[in-house]
């Protein structure tokens, strides 16, 4: 873990972030991926 902390701060690391969804949308996000629709990470912001 603390590897990959360490190559994202040095910016070698960059996951693919296909969507970001407010919990308040996390039903049709979790659907997205469910159904293969993403590319990158479905990220759920919770605050």
């Amino acid at each position: 873990m603390e590897r990959s902390a360490r190559l994202a701060l040095d910016g070698l690391l960059a996951p693919v972030i296909t969507t970001v969804h407010p919990l308040s949308d996390a039903p049709a996000a979790l659907a997205t991926v469910e159904n293969g629709h993403t590319s990158g990470k479905v990220v759920i912001k919770v605050a």
